[in-house]
C-alpha cells in the first residue's frame, strides 16, 4: 500500500478460495430457493385473484336468473375472507421481492466465479475482494425475505 509500505496483502491460498466457493455454493442454493417461494407466492396470488374475480361474476350472473340469499352471503363472504388473506399474506408482493432476490443472488454468484476463473495474478487483491464480499452477501442476507 502507498500509505504503508510494510502493510503486504493477503495472498490467493486454496483456504481463501475454499471461502468463496462455499459462498457460491450457499448463494446458487438461496437463489434456487427464493425461486421456488416465488413460483409458489405467484400461483397463490393468482389463484386467490381468479377466485376473487370469478365468484362475484358468477353471483351477479346467477342472481339474475335465481336468487338463493344463502348462496349470495356465502359467496360474498368467501369473497371477503379471500380478500383478506390476500391483504394479510400479500402473496403478489412475496412473489416480486423472492423473485428480486433469486436474481441477486444468483448476480452475485457470477460476479464470484468471474474473479475465481482469473489466474490469481491478475485477480483483485484477495483481502479486499474477501470484505467486500463478505460485506454484500451479509447485506443480501439481512435484506432478504425470510424463506
Amino acid at each position: 500500500s502507498q500509505d504503508d509500505p510494510d502493510r503486504h496483502e493477503l495472498l490467493w491460498t486454496n483456504r481463501q478460495e475454499e471461502l468463496f466457493h462455499t459462498w457460491r455454493e450457499l448463494c446458487g442454493e438461496r437463489s434456487v430457493r427464493h425461486g421456488v417461494c416465488a413460483k409458489r407466492n405467484k400461483w397463490r396470488h393468482r389463484i386467490i385473484s381468479l377466485c376473487m374475480i370469478l365468484i362475484p361474476t358468477c353471483l351477479s350472473g346467477i342472481t339474475q336468473v335465481y336468487s338463493p340469499p344463502m348462496l349470495i352471503t356465502f359467496g360474498f363472504i368467501t369473497n371477503g375472507i379471500l380478500s383478506g388473506i390476500q391483504a394479510l399474506f400479500n402473496f403478489g408482493g412475496l412473489y416480486v421481492l423472492h423473485n428480486e432476490f433469486s436474481a441477486k443472488y444468483e448476480d452475485f454468484k457470477r460476479e464470484m466465479d468471474t474473479e475465481l476463473i482469473k489466474p490469481k495474478s491478475l485477480r483483485i487483491a484477495c483481502d479486499v475482494y474477501l470484505k467486500s464480499c463478505e460485506m454484500e452477501l451479509n447485506a443480501l442476507t439481512r435484506q432478504a425475505p425470510d424463506l
